[in-house]
Formats: C-alpha cells, sequence, structure tokens
C-alpha cells in the first residue's frame, strides 16, 4: 500500500472516532482546548494503536478477536448511547464535562476496536506498519478534533435534543459496526 491509499484507509477507520467525537462534543457542550485535545489524544491514540496490535498478533488472536469484536462495539456503544439519552432526559441544561481516564479509554476502544482487523491484514499485506500508524493517528486526531466541535456547536444551540442525537448516533454506530461485521448490509 502506497501513502495515497493508508490516508483513505486511516479516513475510512476515523469515521466511527469522528461519529463518536460528534457526541462527545455534544457531551462537552463548550470544550475549551485542553478537553479537544483529551479527546483527540485518546481516539487518536487507540485508532492508531489498534491496528498495530493487530499486525502483531495477528497469528495469534485473529480468529478469537474476529468473532466478538463487534459484539463488544455493539454492546459499549449502545449502553454509553443510551446513558446519554437517559442524561438528556434526567437534566437537559447540565453539561456532562467529565473526561475521566476510564470513561475515555472505553469509548475509544470501542470505536477502535474494529481497526485491529485492519492491522491483521496489514500484516498480510506489504505495510510499512510504522508510516500506517502515524498515518491513521494524525488523520483520526484531527478528524477527532473536528468532530467534537462541531458536536459542541450542535450541542449548544439544541442540548436536550443535541444529546439525544448523539446517544442515537452511538447506538447506530454500535448496530452499524454489529451489521457490518454479521454481513447485514444497511442503506
Amino acid at each position: 500500500m502506497n501513502g495515497y491509499e493508508l490516508v483513505i484507509l486511516a479516513l475510512a477507520l476515523s469515521m466511527d472516532s469522528f461519529s463518536a467525537a460528534i457526541s462527545k462534543g455534544i457531551e462537552l457542550c463548550r470544550p475549551n482546548l485542553k478537553k479537544l485535545l483529551i479527546v483527540s489524544l485518546y481516539f487518536a491514540f487507540f485508532q492508531a494503536l489498534m491496528p498495530l496490535l493487530g499486525f502483531f498478533l495477528a497469528n495469534i488472536l485473529e480468529h478469537f478477536l474476529y468473532q466478538i469484536d463487534h459484539w463488544i462495539s455493539f454492546f459499549v456503544l449502545g449502553y454509553l448511547g443510551y446513558n446519554m439519552i437517559k442524561e438528556a432526559k434526567e437534566d437537559a441544561i447540565k453539561c456532562n464535562e467529565a473526561l475521566g481516564i476510564k470513561d475515555m479509554v472505553i469509548l475509544s476502544i470501542a470505536v477502535s476496536i474494529d481497526a485491529f482487523t485492519v492491522g491483521i491484514t496489514y500484516s498480510f499485506l506489504d505495510v510499512d506498519i510504522i508510516l500506517a500508524t502515524i498515518i491513521t493517528y494524525v488523520v483520526t486526531f484531527i478528524t477527532t478534533m473536528l468532530g467534537v466541535k462541531i458536536g459542541s456547536t450542535v450541542g449548544q444551540m439544541f442540548h436536550e435534543k443535541a444529546l439525544i442525537l448523539g446517544g442515537l448516533m452511538l447506538i447506530a454506530l454500535g448496530i452499524k459496526i454489529l451489521f457490518e461485521h454479521l454481513g447485514i448490509f444497511i442503506l
């Protein structure tokens, strides 16, 4: 794979993080630069880490993880989306400014776990894994920053409805990941 192909693949991989970043931006309401950086660093780190892990652990874990990664993403994103909708109904004015390590790691893994299989694919192709990791990191970092900013802007205008929309987006993302892996295509 050449650099252009790796950038396109990184953009495709970063779309799950972008969607989750929009939801996170809605939750944060008015994120400052520090919060934008925190979310972007977490998402980019895990989005770049998963293909790297897949590359190096391809032969050991390929079959096992491929069977369950979509279920993990489905349940975690569904749970997070449900909680976001529940928060919108309970307290429509309050913003969730929490960026705790536990919550951010769980969300970051949930949106990047399917990238593990891309790393497995990298191991079978002639891919410069260092270049692929750097490109994935940079692209995800940028798209995540944009997603948080977009989510924040939408959240400020329509807070309760935006929280519900963000929660629905996380649930839809979980369903999309599940359906893709089960071979069910949604138009």
